[in-house]
């Protein structure tokens, strides 16, 4: 606790110097710092008429400092609760003590009741006695007052107005006014926030102009987020591609654009040729010299059996009844190919066919049969086993209970 050196009472002002060498004065439970010394400060007076209080140091050097009375008496009227009085006080007190006045208000951080029925907010009051307009637009933040501070901020220079507009922004989102939040994001050059607004709104056409916006910028995380919303898929390649990422580029090329693996390809191989990484250029699939394993490339749907780089295996059945070689290309001639056709009614295909399902289904139904009768058989054995031991036990068990001196 420091000790009090020097002081005087000027009305309900208490008005002291202590060992720390500070010259402050006193209302309420509040202390307020009129200024520090470097070397012991005496209080000599406060003069009303001048508005000033007076100190002198130990080589009896006086100094003076500004304390307007209209300020202190407001400042206890505060303290007391009587808004009434405070109010009619304000008029009175300077325009270059106004911060000041606004600065204590908003530091009082709770409000007063006024009879019964109104309550007077002193964050409020400090925003309508304040003339910074910094300070004003940190109170309008406050209270939440979006009007006042974007009256403020469109007031203030452009020139580091950025993070205000981010503020007002923040707080238009919190408050679901999207106009308002598009507009203070554009101002602020928020992209994140205005990749995030566009999203949820499904705004094709700003998400076009922040994609444009942010490649500009350099901004390239947004730019390719931007694009992937709107389904363009070339230019997320090029984009990729245009940063050096050309690896990414043909995986992203191979999963969502085949028609341009082809190009993203050439250009991964021609670079790592030129970093002198050959061996491994030769290592990377070209569709255009092994289109077998591009089959997406080719426009061949699920690229047939042979499709590996598709991960899509489908065999087409007519191929594979008649041996169609997909390397070559060609189809394989059946067994008795030297052999002449032979021609059938149509009565007789129809025969032919019916009792071939009919073995076909015949032949299965046979062989379950046969496994069924196997198996029962098995069971029937392993039962009778275990029977022939079960009566064994039994047999013992009767002898020990007659007690004729048997044992297991």
């Amino acid at each position: 606790m420091n000790r009090v050196k020097t002081c005087k009472w000027i009305g309900d002002c208490f008005i002291y110097t202590n060992a720390t060498n500070r010259l402050s004065y006193l209302i309420g439970d509040q202390s307020h710092v009129i200024n520090h010394f470097d070397q012991g400060i005496y209080l000599l007076g406060y003069l009303p008429a001048h508005n000033r209080i007076y100190v002198a140091d130990k080589d009896m050097n006086i100094l003076s400092y500004a304390l307007a009375l209209s300020v202190v008496e407001y400042q206890t009227a505060i303290m007391r609760g009587d808004m009434e009085a405070a109010e009619g006080m304000l008029p009175d007190i300077p325009a270059d003590q106004r911060n000041r006045i606004a600065r204590f208000l908003e530091a009082q951080g709770k409000s007063y009741c006024i009879g019964y029925w109104l309550i007077v907010d002193l964050k409020e009051l400090a925003l309508s006695v304040s003339t910074d307009p910094d300070h004003r637009f940190d109170l309008a933040i406050s209270l939440n007052d979006l009007e006042t501070a974007l009256d403020l901020v469109r007031a203030a220079p452009e020139a580091g107005s950025q993070a205000k507009w981010k503020l007002v922004g923040d707080k238009a989102l919190s408050a679901w006014q999207m106009d308002l939040a598009q507009e203070s994001f554009e101002k602020a050059n928020d992209l994140p926030a205005l990749l995030l607004l566009y999203t949820s709104l499904s705004d094709r056409n700003g998400l076009g102009k922040l994609a444009t916006l942010a490649e500009e910028k350099g901004a390239t995380n947004i730019a390719f987020a931007a694009y992937l919303q709107l389904g363009d898929s070339q230019a997320c390649i090029d984009l990729l591609a245009k940063t050096g990422r050309l690896p990414e580029a043909a995986l992203f090329a191979r999963s969502h654009n085949s028609k341009a693996v082809p190009g993203v390809v050439k250009q991964w191989k021609k670079e790592l040729e030129s970093n002198g990484k050959g061996k491994v250029a030769e290592t990377i699939g070209d569709p255009e010299d092994e289109g077998d394993l591009f089959p997406e490339c080719n426009g061949n749907g699920s690229g047939g059996s042979g499709g590996e780089g598709s991960g899509i295996m489908v065999e087409n059945e007519g191929e594979s009844q008649q041996g169609y070689d997909l390397k070559s290309g060609t189809g394989a001639k059946s067994e008795d190919s030297s052999k002449p056709p032979t021609t059938t009614t149509k009565t007789e295909d129809v025969e032919m066919k019916e009792e071939s399902k009919s073995e076909v289904v015949a032949q299965p139904e046979e062989e379950e049969e046969e496994e069924h009768k196997k198996t029962s058989e098995k069971v029937k054995e392993k039962v009778e086993h275990a029977k022939d031991k079960v009566e064994g036990l039994v047999e013992k068990v009767k002898d020990l209970a007659v007690g004729d001196g048997t044992s297991f």
